[in-house]
């Protein structure tokens, strides 16, 4: 497979990188402005540059957390198809939990949200609010109404606070199905996921745009649940319920439509960028 600096020595195709470099120079690394918010940006970079290739609809904005719509659209043959991004391996679906009168709760009991909906079933088919229960017997500083425990926090600035409470509540984690994680991204009509650090791979059974040879997520990642503290930046936090995952080096992809120059820098890497096996 052809690198994107090889495709640089082919005439026909080096015109196409010179639009994807807009500068016409020849470069190892695409470029793109890193923003506080590096999972976006890796969006944005991702996008920036398989737009070039056809491989992303020119029409397709990244639209951030928080959205309904994939973080990548991906397209081959007039077949559209969700793909979710990583930088790295992460947590992958969370949903935030309240607390009210010594009771903890995940989610709402209304929700009509697929995903969501997928999230708090997940919470009560591994039993955390059971474990919560048992583990978690401080009540949080964040929910409080007590006085007493008012003053315990008073004068300290967020930061401080979060470090007292992450004290007061340990993580609550367990093991689950890779598989779990490729239904949630299902439910979102998501059937492939590209991490930064490893690759390409395929969320499921589905395989709308017919690609060969891609490994499956749910048989080459370790998949966890956990209860945490989880900052938010600036001293803030909440109670989160979340699935997380993490991946081999030996079970890595061969396949990487965006990889990064690094975790701290999601500029897409043009020296390892292979996309023959999509193309073709």
């Amino acid at each position: 497979m052809k690198t994107f600096k090889a495709y640089l020595e082919e005439d026909m195709v080096a015109k196409t990188v010179d639009q994807v470099l807009n500068e016409g120079t020849r470069r190892t690394f695409i470029r793109e402005a890193v923003t506080a918010q590096q999972g976006f940006a890796y969006e944005k970079n991702a996008a920036n540059v398989l737009k070039k290739f056809n491989i992303v609809p020119k029409e397709f904005t990244p639209a951030g957390a928080g959205s309904d719509i994939p973080d990548l659209m991906l397209q081959k043959n007039n077949v559209k198809a969700g793909c979710e991004l990583k930088i790295t391996a992460a947590s992958a679906g969370s949903l935030v939990m309240k607390y009210n009168k010594g009771n903890w709760s995940i989610g709402t009991d209304n929700e009509k949200n697929d995903e969501k909906l997928f999230v708090i079933n997940l919470a009560k088919e591994v039993g955390v609010l059971n474990q919560i229960k048992s583990i978690w017997k401080n009540e949080p500083y964040k929910f409080t109404t007590n006085s007493k425990l008012k003053k315990e926090i008073e004068g300290l600035d967020k930061r401080a606070i979060y470090s007292k409470e992450l004290s007061r509540f340990p993580e609550i984690k367990g093991n689950i199905s890779a598989e779990k994680i490729e239904e949630y991204y299902n439910k979102k009509k998501t059937y492939y996921v590209n991490i930064g650090t490893h690759g390409f791979y395929l969320l499921g059974n589905k395989n709308p745009l017919k690609l060969s040879g891609v490994p499956r997520f749910g048989t080459s990642a370790n998949a966890s649940y956990r209860a945490r503290v989880q900052a938010k930046g600036g001293g803030s936090y909440q109670f989160t319920f979340e699935m997380s995952f993490s991946i081999k080096a030996a079970s890595k992809s061969p396949f990487n439509i965006a990889p990064i120059v690094g975790k701290k820098n999601v500029s897409i890497d043009g020296d390892k960028l292979e996309l023959d096996w999509f193309l073709k």
